[in-house]
């Protein structure tokens, strides 16, 4: 039987593991207690942008209060789960949701999750003509084509693509859209549930109301650059590590006898407070250091933090990342050689 166990004070050295490698990547339920209001969410602020409620006053020139209409060109998981946050939220009237037909079970999924705020398509061309916003979710080797067969409307359309390899000058060039109208953005399942951080680029000035959308699904940040927003993307692609070391964590206490559900039980709900720590003050550069800085002197917290260093922990963190930007950009397969 799962106990309730009283949490102890954890070591720096595991938080600083946890922070470089899940900041997007752990959604805990508690998450909720803590803001359950996206328009105030912690994540929710751009480059330079003190904080969120701040920005609002940037939202000022799109009315909440306009109904729109929503596209998605290709209908995937993160299409699925953008649409349902969309349909969730309520701080941007969206009054349809237009999805493509494939992927059939997912389309199908929303229609009968949402009703009639959820309508399919065969053709793409009738899915623009029924949306102010276009998602753009398709294979990257489809996307150029798929762009390139349907007219957008440069006085009404927005278009967002999450292709990953699409560069704006293309998204651009086969849309026939104006530089100001095309954006690109990076998001999370956890949009589904309102969680999610999105990564957008470039800066909204003339799309407040995308802004609004992404504040609605948990919050954004505008990146200047796209080479910012690969960077960016790459703690998204350490949750399958973060992961790895709540199971090995696992392992490690079961191979001292203790039994696994308490294990499992005990080390979740350890990293689930240790992240609430973490995005308290979030926007504040300097939070991560300062919860560094609460190790006692002499005690466990130092140790450990001073044997991962020693051990090269970090520094082979910082190869991996650098590695994974690479592949983002082209540079290599994201793999490292042996030395």
């Amino acid at each position: 039987m799962v106990k309730k166990i009283t949490p102890f004070f954890v070591s720096p050295a595991i938080r600083i593991f946890i922070l470089v490698s899940c900041a997007t990547a752990f959604q805990p339920k508690a998450f909720h207690a803590i803001d359950i209001n996206p328009t105030n969410h912690l994540f929710g602020r751009s480059n330079g942008t003190p904080n969120r409620n701040e920005c609002a006053m940037s939202f000022n020139s799109a009315d909440p209060k306009k109904e729109l209409s929503v596209g998605f060109i290709g209908c995937g998981t993160i299409a699925s789960a953008i649409a349902t946050g969309l349909a969730l939220q309520d701080k941007v009237s969206v009054t349809n949701i237009a999805v493509t037909k494939r992927s059939e079970a997912k389309s199908s999924a929303l229609q009968k999750s949402f009703g009639d705020l959820v309508s399919i398509h065969e053709d793409a061309q009738e899915l623009v003509d029924q949306s102010d916003v276009v998602f753009v979710t398709v294979l990257p080797e489809q996307a150029s084509q798929v762009l390139q067969e349907v007219t957008f409307d440069s006085t009404r359309h927005s278009l967002v693509s999450l292709v990953s390899t699409s560069t704006l000058d293309d998204l651009i060039s086969d849309s026939g859209l104006p530089a100001e109208n095309v954006s690109k953005m990076i998001c999370l399942p956890a949009v589904a549930k309102l969680k999610g951080v999105s990564l957008v680029v470039p800066k909204q000035n003339h799309n407040p109301i995308l802004l609004q959308m992404l504040e609605s699904l948990g919050g954004y940040v505008e990146c200047e650059t796209l080479h910012q927003m690969n960077a960016m993307m790459v703690p998204t692609g350490m949750m399958g590590s973060f992961y790895g070391l709540l199971r090995n964590n696992r392992d490690w206490l079961v191979q001292q006898g203790v039994q696994a559900s308490d294990a499992s039980y005990f080390v979740a709900k350890q990293y689930m407070s240790m992240m609430e720590d973490a995005v308290e003050s979030c926007v504040d550069p300097s939070r991560f250091d300062d919860l560094v800085e609460e190790q006692t002197p002499g005690g466990l917290n130092e140790q450990g933090l001073a044997n991962l260093s020693q051990q090269g922990v970090f520094q082979s963190y910082n190869q991996i990342m650098d590695a994974l930007l690479s592949r983002l950009e082209g540079r290599s397969d994201g793999s490292l050689t042996e030395k």
